[in-house]
């Protein structure tokens, strides 16, 4: 075959390929907001299944009275990357910083007869949304805040001009938060909003990926560390890995659970009865000897053994599942002898 033809239908399989684009993000040189919360979508442009729906997603927090914020191309690329996007697979655009600043506007009262941004800095929900971050004490990436679509409908009203009062009635910061919204103005009660907000918390955690039974020893391949929402307000979750691998399991965890502090507990390596071997140094040479555990044993626990010999009991310090480690004091013939069976 001629080596044109083949090079036509091999650029024929390979350009409709080439036309499968993908995920754009392109950082404008500018932009303006109308709050302290910047989005991804007020920074760059958007194009794609995947960052399309994330432009909402909160990328800064500006402080109060900072008329001049920079985002930088590596933060949004960290944003996305911390929200599970594969980056790699995102085409970058526009100039490495945008800088964002606040756009002055004035009041407005609502329009009954024009749809008003559910997002805006003028609604009762962005109003509310902002004073929950702040309420909560967390950081403002941290937290996530949701309605019902009925009580969306009645917060996506403007405000207009006046003064907003929030008074929160939950006992804590996270899960269901009813909210009374009074709205004054010159001095009078214009409107009074109760609404519910679920208040949730994201942040890493250890989650179960295998179902464990109670007592069950954690290994690596029982837990994986994920994005979570903490929707009420124990203890933190674990995510060190070091204070899971090797611990116990209080309770049945099942595939999807998150692991707290009460979930796990020191293994037990030793078990009542258990034959193990007990090792120690008795002047300058290794003696080893068998005994059999009088109780449980957790990792470094000292615990009492019986001898087999002499049926006299000392004290080990637990090393392994099948070991333990004696000091004796030199010159103690009483202990050397509990220890070997010799002499008692």
């Amino acid at each position: 075959m001629n080596r044109v033809v083949v090079l036509n239908l091999l650029l024929g399989l390979l350009l409709p390929l080439a036309n499968v684009q993908a995920d754009q993000v392109q950082l404008y040189p500018q932009a303006q907001v109308q709050t302290s919360i910047v989005r991804l979508a007020d920074v760059a442009q958007l194009h794609g299944s995947i960052v399309s729906r994330l432009g909402q997603t909160v990328l800064v927090q500006r402080s109060g009275g900072e008329s001049l914020t920079q985002v930088s191309l590596q933060q949004v690329r960290q944003h996305l990357d911390d929200l599970g996007v594969d980056v790699s697979r995102i085409a970058w655009g526009g100039p490495q910083v945008c800088v964002v600043t606040e756009a002055t506007h004035t009041s407005v009262l609502a329009n009954p007869t024009k749809a008003v941004d559910t997002r805006s800095a003028l609604t009762f929900e962005a109003q509310l949304i902002q004073y929950l971050v702040t309420w909560t004490g967390f950081e403002n990436s941290e937290v996530v805040v949701k309605f019902s679509e009925r009580d969306r409908q009645r917060l996506a009203q403007a405000v207009g001009v006046g003064r907003l009062e929030f008074e929160p009635a939950g006992q804590g910061p996270l899960g269901r938060i009813p909210v009374t919204i009074r709205h004054w103005q010159g001095g009078r009660l214009m409107k009074e909003l109760r609404v519910t907000a679920m208040v949730a918390r994201k942040t890493l955690a250890f989650v179960m990926v295998k179902s464990v039974k109670r007592g069950q020893v954690f290994g690596p391949r029982d837990i994986q560390i994920r994005e979570v929402l903490l929707n009420r307000g124990r203890s933190e979750p674990l995510r060190q890995l070091g204070k899971v691998v090797g611990q116990s399991a209080q309770r049945r965890l099942r595939v999807g659970q998150m692991l707290f502090a009460e979930d796990v507990a020191p293994a037990v390596l030793i078990h009542k009865g258990q034959r193990v071997t007990v090792r120690c140094m008795v002047g300058g040479v290794l003696v080893r000897t068998t005994a059999r555990a009088e109780q449980d044993g957790m990792m470094d626990q000292t615990i009492s053994f019986r001898n087999e010999t002499s049926r006299s009991t000392f004290t080990a310090r637990v090393s392994s599942s099948h070991e333990a480690i004696l000091v004796l004091n030199t010159g103690t013939s009483q202990s050397n002898a509990r220890f070997t069976g010799r002499g008692l």
